[in-house]
């Protein structure tokens, strides 16, 4: 295989399968852009293609399919040939479960609503309309006309609609359903009289009843008049029971922020000055409101004192803070004192100090009545009706995960969620899931695999309906346990992977398990139907089909041309840093490999990689950050991805004892040309190969991607959005665990630029120029420092490009010179013309 193959490889993405499980469909993405999609029948494989189509959606009575490709939709039956094209469509949805097709045509200046009915073969055409939005049942659908009239269509017998709203000279928007289909809410605006009302109607499918909110301006200290509503923040949202509306006001006061002048940053500030403009001046942000349509009552949600806020599911309570309480600190999200208040009394009482709000810390059960939260390395359940906070894992051992950032609070291993009568919440230790009731006396475990080193997690997006969520809801799925659970199995030990079935009935069964990388499982929404993609170092992804017997069928493969080419092999190899700690790396082979031949190798480092054993590489010119395996290794190179642990203060030596002894291990083998050994990383794996390049004299070369090089003075620097950089090295990624002046030294021990006059190996940096991850100086830096000592050392900026490259000819060009490089320094071959490499 040589670069000119490349194009032949596609990628698979978007699979999918139709309700009832006969249908399937999956999208192949090339670098040429020759994209299709297809559909494939997965008893009979009949098959149709799609060139250039962007989506496809079944119909939910799996008579129909519709083809989204670009202004264009196609419809085609399940069950004949019969087909239709559609141009000029905007979007596209069934409802009625597929008895009418809605489309959104655009017209000239225009837009109309074209409705199908496909079990009569009739249309409904509807012109001159701004906005149609469909139920969420998919029964009727609201729409707004272009003289802001609002009417409603009703896909009864007689397929008739009305007019809910007469025509306004206002403009209406942003039509919101409740969760039940029965009410809207939407919004009006007529700016130049600063005249903005909130609509609520309910029963609309019979008597409605009409509500608007048309807010009474208010003074400000500036004199000034605000509107109530805030016209820049347009989510609307209704309670469960329709008795609230909950949307956004305008701020108490003017923003403070100085238009020119002299910026002026105080230390004593609570953060740092940009922040300070955008976080800090709670007065100046829109606030959560909430309105009672019956009454015609509003109360504000958050204040000034708290500004952040989460509802409760049935949307009664909040949940109000300051993020920036205990500011400064050094993590990335601060802990918080958190309040609840009762939004239909006012009464607000707190409920936890100081408690961490970083992720899979906070949960919510469905009833609104339980709120989880992790704290001092267990979790604990707060019951609002009793007041009560509640330890449930007392009994628990393995719920701390100690695999975590020096000087982090330490996290758990996360949560699910809970289950939908809110009888249990399911929690994760290190390899299994535990149902643990609220008052903490039953703990129930549904998998034992810590002896056999398989982790178990809950599939939580298999489901077509699954759970959405707003700003102000607490992360956590809902799972029904009595249709069961969908479980991912992986083995940490020798990276098996797949899924098995639990039921309160079966317990645990397995579904696929193997030695392979399996992952992406969907359901079939009215079957026990499933498809899922496998996929080994040398095997393409394809699409296996489950249901309930034990048959596994492939219903799609992708590049079976691979076969006429010489392709790698992937293996698990095991070593052992200095401290004798137990590590593991994937070794890919040279395509075609031959026993007893020697070859140059590339590794590639940045953090742990084992768990890309079974990942197959798609060969391509386009990456992201320049390297691709499969490019190598069709060339006659191995590829090294080590595992890296590390020790707190000590993140460059960590990288380079551990690289250094994975290395050595597979030198051992007698493989590799030990003189044609390159390095490459990018981001923290390109500060660590900066790093061991100043330590080592393994590598004949080393690549560095958007690295930094400076511990200190990166530690010191703020990025653009105004943070400082210094959480990274105390809580997170960069594990000093410490503040510079609390480890002066180590900052500088670990820094590569300490050790730049040591280089003795060509290096080649890259970064874009516009990267707000990691400064483009830290690049720089290192680049004036190997000029200053005369070493080779080239640097590629890309113009208006982040922490990783998007443009296609970046891409190409960053993949092309790194090669280049790499051919030069591991193969002696020479840097063609005009490349700027020599």
């Amino acid at each position: 295989m040589t670069s000119q193959d490349y194009g032949k490889w596609s990628t698979i993405t978007q699979e999918n399968i139709a309700p009832n499980g006969k249908w399937i469909s999956y999208k192949l993405v090339y670098d040429l852009k020759k994209d299709s999609m297809f559909v494939k029948n997965t008893s009979t494989m009949k098959q149709y293609c799609f060139p250039q189509a962007n989506s496809i959606v079944f119909s939910e009575n799996n008579q129909w399919f519709i083809v989204n490709q670009k202004k264009t939709v196609l419809l085609q039956n399940t069950s004949t040939d019969e087909h239709k094209r559609i141009d000029s469509v905007i979007k596209a949805d069934f409802i009625v479960d597929g008895k009418f097709l809605v489309l959104l045509l655009d017209s000239i200046q225009t837009q109309d609503l074209l409705i199908l009915d496909l079990k009569n073969k009739t249309d409904y055409k509807i012109r001159n309309i701004k906005e149609a939005v469909i139920s969420p049942d998919k029964k009727n659908i609201v729409y707004i006309t272009h003289n802001n009239a609002i009417h409603l269509f009703v896909t009864s017998k007689e397929n008739t609609g009305r007019t809910l709203l007469e025509p306004a000279s206002a403009t209406r928007k942003n039509i919101i359903w409740n969760d039940e289909g029965t009410a809207i809410t939407l919004l009006e605006e007529d700016p130049l009289n600063t005249d903005y009302k909130i609509y609520f109607i309910k029963g609309i499918l019979g008597k409605e009843e009409i509500h608007c909110l048309n807010p009474i301006n208010r003074q400000t200290s500036t004199g000034r008049q605000k509107v109530l509503y805030n016209p820049s923040f347009t989510p609307l949202l209704i309670a469960p029971d329709d008795k609230r509306i909950f949307f956004y006001t305008a701020s108490d006061e003017e923003s403070r922020e100085p238009k020119q002048g002299v910026e002026v940053w105080n230390t004593a500030n609570k953060l740092e000055y940009q922040r300070e403009l955008v976080e800090g001046k709670s007065n100046s942000r829109p606030k959560l409101t909430v309105w009672w349509p019956d009454s015609g009552k509003t109360a504000q949600v958050n204040t000034n004192e708290f500004p952040s806020v989460y509802l409760t599911a049935d949307r009664n309570k909040a949940i109000i803070f300051n993020p920036n309480q205990y500011e400064p600190q050094n993590e990335i999200a601060g802990p918080a004192d958190l309040w609840i208040t009762n939004l239909n009394s006012g009464k607000r009482n707190l409920i936890l100090e100081k408690q961490s709000r970083k992720l899979e810390r906070l949960g919510m059960a469905p009833n609104s009545r339980y709120l989880n939260y992790y704290r001092d390395k267990n979790w604990w359940i707060y019951d609002m009706e009793l007041d009560k906070h509640t330890l449930v894992t007392d009994k628990l051992t393995d719920i701390e995960n100690t695999n975590h950032y020096p000087g982090e609070d330490p996290p758990s291993y996360g949560f699910a969620g809970w289950s939908q009568d809110s009888q249990f919440l399911i929690l994760y230790t290190q390899y299994d899931i535990w149902l643990i009731t609220p008052d903490g006396k039953r703990q129930q475990r549904l998998t034992n695999a810590s002896a056999d080193k398989i982790r178990f997690r809950v599939c939580t997006n298999i489901d077509r309906n699954q759970q959405t969520f707003k700003s102000y809801d607490l992360i956590g799925t809902n799972f029904d346990l009595k249709n069961g659970l969908i479980l991912e199995a992986f083995n940490t030990a020798n990276k098996a992977s797949g899924y098995y079935r639990w039921t309160i009935k079966d317990k645990l069964s397995k579904m696929i398990f193997k030695h392979a990388k399996l992952n992406r499982i969907k359901k079939a929404s009215q079957k026990d139907q499933y498809i899922l993609v496998e996929e080994k170092a040398d095997v393409p992804p394809q699409i296996i089909y489950l249901d309930h017997t034990p048959v596994q069928k492939i219903v799609a493969k992708t590049n079976s041309h691979q076969d006429k080419f010489e392709w790698t092999k992937a293996e698990l190899i095991a070593y052992k840093n200095r401290d004798g700690i137990n590590l593991q790396g994937v070794l890919q082979y040279p395509a075609g490999y031959q026993n007893g031949k020697k070859y140059p190798m590339i590794v590639y480092i940045y953090e742990e990689l084992s768990h890309l054993l079974h990942h197959y590489h798609t060969p391509t010119l386009y990456n992201t950050d320049g390297f691709n395996p499969a490019n190598y290794t069709a060339d006659g190179y191995f590829v090294l991805y080590p595992d890296i642990v590390y020790k707190e203060g000590r993140p460059g030596y960590s990288a380079l004892d551990c690289v250094e002894a994975a290395v050595n291990e597979v030198v051992d083998k007698g493989k590799i040309e030990e003189k044609h050994i390159g390095l490459i990383g990018h981001s923290f794996g390109g500060y660590e190969s900066s790093f061991i390049a100043t330590q080592l004299k393994l590598f004949a070369t080393a690549v560095a991607g958007a690295a930094y090089t400076d511990l200190v003075s990166n530690s010191l620097s703020v990025n653009k959005s105004g943070r400082s950089q210094m959480w990274r090295y105390q809580t997170h990624q960069k594990r000093m665990g410490k503040s510079l002046y609390q480890d002066y030294k180590g900052f500088i021990e670990n820094s590569p630029i300490r050790y730049a006059q040591d280089i003795t190996i060509p290096i080649l940096s890259w970064t874009g120029k516009n990267d707000n991850q990691v400064d483009p100086q830290q690049t720089m830096a290192l680049h004036m420092a190997m000029r200053s000592l005369k070493k080779k050392h080239i640097m590629l900026l890309y113009p208006e490009e982040g922490h990783a490259l998007t443009r296609p000819y970046f891409q190409k060009d960053l993949t092309e010179k790194i090669k280049i490089w790499f051919d030069y320094y591991l193969k002696e071959i020479p840097f063609p013309i005009n490349t700027g490499l020599d």
